[in-house]
């Protein structure tokens, strides 16, 4: 009776550990589905997605820090061509606001245009000086026209010098960081402008210098930029089509001038660690690459991401990395007379001012690091990251890092440059422009979107380990039982002992 109860008990088990187990496996695909669904299209550029408001009104707060480097030897750097020593000042921080304008839609929908618009405040409580805080530096306008003269013949460069000496414009000048970021005009620019049209040149230089001035001034926009929505491919959910209208850029040569990935703002859901993350970055004028890291678990939400970060071949030195000659100004089939690792020479998108652009502290970048004094790289610091929820492609905490610098060599039409020993690319600025999701929006992202696939994940795999745990308990008793009635039937079918036999086996003993 006991057996036929534990029969019962097993088959009962068992029915129930496959059918749960069935419909756990069953639902894998179905949550798969559905979660994938709901996930496009939150994060689909639709009016009124969810992805859209965030794309147009980004929750995270962006600030942008600057660092500048104050040189302490200047008169020792142009009369004996010394080292210059380098102290970096900084934060001078600012609050930066973006605004999407002029947004339209494409008819069917896979793409839409806009224009974004950029404003700064400046953050006295973030900062370690105010505006007014004055750094020495190149004189920049001025060292620009000077290179630039020197395509044009020798005599009008050492009028160029005698006029420059005469105007007393040294190397070296101070200016606030108000006027070093957003621009200056230099106190000769009437005279050096009278030099130039007196000998028919036209640089179609601004003399109005400013890191943030021009292009990138208080206020103005990035042009027209036609990006996809991610109707009809998710994957190029972000993706740059054309910027003011055109699919490729004038300043490099061949496949260099291909503009390819996102703003860096948004990516495609379901991202991949073997993935490329490519980004049109307009500061250093061309498309770059990061790649997986390392996985990182924000506080106090408990969110997990991936971190891209840009490896180092992406400016790898032209000369061993054929991949990077196109990105060599003037271009240089061989990479011979290109710049080395870690840097770019950007002046055909500078109006020709002679800017290179670089990791801060020149990380990444050894063969220019000891060309001054006074610098530290450092990873942590200095390298530009990107931290992104896979599932959704959205981004927690990026710090974008770049450091501005100057091409500084021996001129005719410049004296203070004549007793330089070598060119240096001397950095003037670094730049951290950082944006984090605030904590109450993390946990609100945490509930709304990683508890759900996580209580459907535990869903699904509870019901396989519950289901094979039943089946696994059927077995069990099954064996049990077996064991039982095998031994049952052994007792049954053994002899049962003989009176005549033990008694004639007692007299025998």
């Amino acid at each position: 009776m006991a057996s036929r109860k534990l029969i019962i008990v097993d088959v009962i088990l068992a029915v129930l550990g496959v059918i749960l187990l069935v419909v756990g496996l069953a639902l894998f695909p179905v949550f798969d589905k559905k979660i994938k669904e709901s996930i496009e299209k939150s994060v689909r550029l639709e009016n009124s997605s969810e992805g859209f408001e965030t794309w147009k009104e980004p929750p995270a707060p962006i600030y942008i820090s600057f660092y500048f480097f104050n040189v302490s030897n200047a008169e020792d750097v142009v009369k004996n061509g010394s080292k210059p020593i380098l102290k970096e000042f900084g934060p001078f921080t600012y609050r930066e606001y973006r605004k999407k304008t002029d947004i339209d839609f494409y008819e069917n929908g896979d793409k839409l245009r806009y224009r974004e618009q950029k404003y700064y405040t400046f953050d006295r409580k973030s900062s370690d000086h105010d505006e007014n805080f004055e750094i020495c530096t190149l004189n920049i306008p001025v060292l620009t026209v000077a290179t630039s003269v020197r395509f044009y013949g020798y005599g009008i460069q050492m009028v160029l010098a005698d006029v420059l000496d005469w105007l007393g414009e040294s190397l070296f000048q101070c200016h606030s960081v108000k006027e070093l970021l957003w621009g200056y005009t230099p106190k000769s620019v009437e005279e050096i402008n009278n030099f130039l049209k007196n000998h028919s040149i036209d640089l179609k230089i601004n003399f109005t210098f400013g890191i943030y001035s021009g292009p990138t001034a208080n206020g103005t926009d990035t042009g027209d930029i036609d990006i996809y929505t991610g109707v009809g491919d998710i994957n190029k959910l972000g993706l740059v089509d054309t910027w003011n209208g055109n699919s490729s850029l004038p300043f490099w040569h061949g496949y260099c001038n291909k503009i390819n990935g996102s703003d860096g703002t948004i990516w495609h859901p379901f991202v991949d660690t073997s993935e490329r993350m490519y980004i049109f970055n307009t500061d250093v004028c061309r498309s770059i690459y990061l790649t997986y890291s390392k996985s990182v678990t924000t506080s106090p939400s408990g969110i997990t991401t991936y971190r891209f970060t840009p490896p180092s071949s992406v400016m790898a030195d032209p000369r061993t990395c054929p991949d990077n000659r196109c990105f060599c100004s003037p271009y240089d089939v061989n990479g011979t007379f290109c710049l080395r690792a870690g840097v770019l020479n950007v002046s055909m998108c500078r109006q020709d001012a002679p800017i290179v652009m670089s990791q801060p502290h020149f990380f990444e970048a050894p063969d220019y690091v000891d060309g001054v004094v006074g610098l530290s790289p450092n990873a942590a610091v200095h390298q530009t990251i990107l931290d992104v929820e896979p599932f959704t492609g959205v981004t927690l905490n990026a710090s974008k890092r770049i450091q501005v610098n100057m091409y500084v060599q021996k001129l005719d039409s410049y004296r203070d440059t004549q007793h330089l020993n070598n060119s240096i690319v001397f950095p003037i600025s670094w730049v951290d422009e950082h944006a984090a999701i605030p904590d109450d929006q993390a946990k609100k992202f945490y509930r709304e979107v990683i508890l759900p696939m996580k209580i459907a994940d535990g869903v699904k795999y509870g019901l396989v380990a519950l289901g094979s745990l039943l089946i696994l308990c059927a077995v069990v008793i099954l064996i049990v039982v077996l064991v039982k009635r095998r031994r049952t039937e052994k007792l049954e079918v053994s002899p049962e002992p003989d009176e005549r036999t033990s008694l004639l086996s007692g007299e025998r003993s």
